[in-house]
């Protein structure tokens, strides 16, 4: 039994002694976690910094926002100007090939154009009547009086 009460005490004075020591421990390393704490903290100069850092980064992404879009107000004015001159070498090319048809053509191409002209003003009288005016001009006119009741 003496030997019982020995290991007893034995167990609860190393129990006492280890739980001394954690708590040490856990005390011991709260305070280095807060002193790492309050040395990783920025101070007010590095926080002014952090915030000019962060406001030049902020002019940097709108200065080249806008240089892209002025690059691409560029590249719309290129395709602009390029398709305009496009159309003017169709336009001009167009122009080469009627003045390529040959005189002889032209020319003959006018008098078909006139030709046709004649022939459909042929036959009219630009100051008669037209001939269905002419066949009536013998029978009397209808009256505009009171018709079938």
């Amino acid at each position: 039994m003496k030997n019982h009460v020995l290991m007893g005490v034995a167990a609860l004075l190393i129990s006492a002694a280890v739980t001394a020591q954690t708590t040490e421990q856990a005390q011991n390393q709260k305070k280095e976690k807060a002193q790492k704490e309050v040395q990783n903290q920025p101070q007010g100069p590095v926080q002014v910094q952090n915030q000019e850092q962060y406001k030049n980064r902020g002019e940097a992404v709108s200065d080249q926002r806008h240089a892209r879009n002025e690059e691409k107000k560029a590249l719309k004015e290129q395709e602009k100007a390029r398709k305009k001159q496009e159309k003017e070498m169709r336009k001009q090319e167009k122009a080469r090939q009627k003045e390529q048809m040959n005189k002889p053509e032209a020319e003959q191409h006018r008098n078909q154009e006139m030709e046709k002209e004649r022939t459909s003003d042929k036959g009219q009288d630009h100051g008669a009547k037209p001939p269905e005016h002419q066949q009536n001009a013998g029978k009397p006119a209808k009256s505009g009086g009171q018709g079938k009741k």
